[in-house]
């Protein structure tokens, strides 16, 4: 968790997303204020001043429980269904909706849909041509969105992928591959048992009255 953090304060993009979140969050509160104040200066003068609290602390709660939804959405990533071969999460149906063309057409909402649709296709045929083969010894995914290469790497049959890296080999990585790559695997762990001498021993016990 401390390690995620310190990747995070060292993101220069997830500075600028805290500071646009702060920026709206401050816009979104001043014209609450101002929305509020209207509202009590229509009310006598003995109520004002309690609807003001009752306001700015509704509008306050109200708040804090978008922002709670909002975290509580972006960790809901497991498949729901699967479409063209990609899996859906609640997460995803989110930021679909999100991106579905309004009544009116703007060309932002339609822009955003038709980019999420072309995304979705371009990585299930991305998928479909890595995995169309007789072989699956190894496989590279590089892309700018770390999440959505390791979802399309989790999808395809290859014995060692690398996301954004040279094609580097450890010791301690397993190496062998699916298919006509061969069978079993070499290095790692798994690559030890095979030097490992196992014994099992089957035995009758007397049967008990």
């Amino acid at each position: 968790m401390l390690e995620g953090l310190a990747a995070l304060g060292s993101d220069p993009t997830a500075w600028i997303a805290l500071a646009t979140l702060v920026a709206m969050e401050v816009v979104l509160g001043i014209d609450n204020l101002i929305f509020i104040s209207v509202l009590t200066n229509k009310l006598p003068d003995h109520q004002r001043e309690n609807a003001r609290r009752i306001g700015i602390g509704l509008a306050l709660g109200m708040r804090l429980l978008l922002l709670a939804s909002i975290a509580w959405i972006v960790q809901l990533t497991a498949p729901v269904f699967t479409v063209f071969g990609q899996d859906l999460s609640w997460r995803d149906i989110m930021k679909l909706a999100a991106a579905v063309p309004s009544w009116d057409g703007t060309a932002l909402d339609d822009l955003a849909f038709r980019e999420w649709l072309a995304d979705l296709y371009v990585d299930a045929e991305a998928i479909r041509l890595a995995n169309d083969t007789d072989f699956g010894l190894a496989a590279t995914v590089v892309s700018g969105d770390p999440e959505r290469a390791g979802a399309i790497a989790e999808r395809i049959d290859a014995g060692h992928i690398w996301i954004n890296t040279p094609q580097v080999i450890l010791p301690e990585t397993l190496w062998g591959g699916f298919r006509a790559s061969g069978i079993g695997r070499e290095l790692g762990p798994s690559g030890l048992e095979a030097y490992r001498q196992k014994k099992f021993i089957t035995t009758r016990t007397a049967a008990t009255a």
